[in-house]
Parts: structure tokens; C-alpha cells; sequence
């Protein structure tokens, strides 16, 4: 199992658990108004704990489970390079939930300690365009660039006041290619169909989900603690994409040659 399934595996556990504590919560106080109430206190104070259980952490896990799975069983089916850009995209997704994770708990950090939280984030959407640069002469080159030109997408984080129409921007360079893709193999072939809908979706998808949740820029708790202290305490997001193997050490120095052999003894008067 690779590290984005076992991701999305993650998030679905954790949706069904949401779901389980709200429908428990609806059965102890019975149905109708009561029922409302009582799961929107739920929402509440998950909202006031912030964490995996916050609401906005939830719906973006939603976003990802419902469109990012089909990008994943499509590249493997599909092959090539694509195997290698999902590591890479499960990287990227992975250090953009965790600063939503931090945001939901942590009061807005400085510019500097900022930059530290993204860093990863960065870097992983970086590696995509080096990916994308050296396979210009491969078959899914334009399943490369759809997600070279949208990944960018994730920086909204970023941006006051308007971020929603800043991820706008970015879909129309993704859709160029995933057009591309769509024209080439729609009614031929249904993984790519289903490659190409599935990466197209989740960035206008994500569009929506911001201007709901983050209309006028990353939403951070007002009173919450340090930001870069809870990024630090929740360890790494996710492993390195497509690390490669620690190198063996260097062989053992021979060991030394024996020390010389006594000098002979002096001859006798």
C-alpha cells in the first residue's frame, strides 16, 4: 500500500468516526430540533478544540477522500511517471492539512515562522515541476502538467484577502491539460477520463471549500497557542515522497599492521 492510500484510508477512518460521535449525540437527545441542537454543539466545540475534529479540517479531508482517490487508482492503472507525481502529491497534501490542523489550535504566526510552516509544502509542489521538466518526452506529460500548473493552488494559504478567486487562477492552467487528456481519451478510455476529472474536481472543489471556510484568507484561532510550537509537537506530516534508501556506510578502515618485532638482543662480550 502506497503512502497516499494509506492517507486516504486515515481519512476515512476519521470522517467515520465523526459521523459515529454526531449520530450517537442525535440518538441520546431523540430526534428533530433537539437533535439539530445537539449536533451543532458537537460542531462547536470541536470548532473550540480545533485539531483533526475541527470542522474545516474535516471538510477538506472529505475534499480529498472523494476526488484525490480516483487521481491515485487512476495513475496506478495508467502507469509511467505517475506513480512517482502521486508520492510527490501525497507530500504536498499531506503538509497543507497539517498547517490547516495547526491553524485550527494556533493564533496567526509572524511572517518568518510562517515561511517555516509552509516550507514543506513548497518543496513537495516543487519536486512536481521538476518531475514535470524532465519527462517532457513522456506519454502522461500532460497529466504532469495539469498538476505542475495546479498544485499551486494549495499556496491560497497565503493569500488575504481573496483567496478563493487566487485558486481560480490556477485551475485554468490545470484544465488546459486536463482538457487536453479529456479530448484524447474521453468515450476511449475511462481511467484517464476518470485521472483527469479527478484532479480538475478537487481544485474547483477546493475553490468552494475555501471560500466557505476561509473566505478572506487561512482562518487561525484568534486566542490560540504558538503556531510553530504545535507544527513542531505534531511531528512530521508525512514521509518523504519518494525518498530514496539511507547509502550503506562506508566500509570498516583495515585494521592496523602488527607492531614490528622486538629488536634482537646484544651480543654477548
Amino acid at each position: 500500500m502506497s503512502q497516499l492510500e494509506q492517507v486516504l484510508n486515515q481519512i476515512v477512518s476519521r470522517l467515520e468516526n465523526v459521523a459515529q460521535r454526531l449520530e450517537k449525540v442525535e440518538k441520546s437527545v431523540g430526534s428533530g430540533a433537539g437533535a439539530g441542537a445537539a449536533a451543532a454543539s458537537s460542531s462547536s466545540s470541536a470548532a473550540a478544540a480545533g485539531g483533526d475534529d475541527h470542522p474545516f479540517v474535516v471538510a477538506y479531508d472529505a475534499l480529498v477522500a472523494d476526488h484525490i482517490s480516483k487521481v491515485v487508482e487512476a495513475s496506478k492503472a495508467i502507469g509511467a511517471e505517475l506513480p512517482q507525481l502521486v508520492e510527490h502529491l501525497n507530500k504536498a497534501l499531506a503538509e497543507h492539512r497539517k498547517l490547516l490542523v495547526v491553524a485550527s489550535k494556533s493564533k496567526k504566526p509572524s511572517d518568518a515562522d510562517f515561511q517555516k510552516l509552509v516550507g514543506g509544502m513548497i518543496a513537495a509542489a516543487g519536486a512536481i515541476g521538476q518531475l514535470k521538466d524532465k519527462s517532457r518526452t513522456s506519454k502522461v506529460f500532460n497529466h504532469l502538467s495539469a498538476v505542475a500548473d495546479g498544485i499551486g493552488a494549495l499556496n491560497w494559504v497565503a493569500v488575504t484577502p481573496t483567496p478563493a478567486p487566487f485558486i481560480g487562477d490556477m485551475i485554468g492552467g490545470a484544465e488546459f491539460y486536463t482538457n487536453r487528456i479529456l479530448k484524447d481519451f474521453k468515450g476511449k478510455d475511462e481511467t484517464q477520463v476518470s485521472w483527469a476529472q479527478g484532479w480538475s474536481t478537487f481544485l474547483r472543489e477546493l475553490q468552494k471549500y475555501v471560500k466557505a471556510n476561509h473566505t478572506t484568507g487561512l482562518s487561525w484561532k484568534a486566542n490560540g497557542g504558538d503556531a510553530l510550537a504545535a507544527w513542531n509537537a505534531a511531528g512530521s506530516a508525512a514521509p518523504a515522497a519518494g525518498a530514496a534508501p539511507a547509502a550503506p556506510g562506508a566500509p570498516a578502515p583495515p585494521p592496523p599492521p602488527p607492531p614490528p618485532p622486538p629488536p634482537p638482543p646484544p651480543p654477548p662480550p
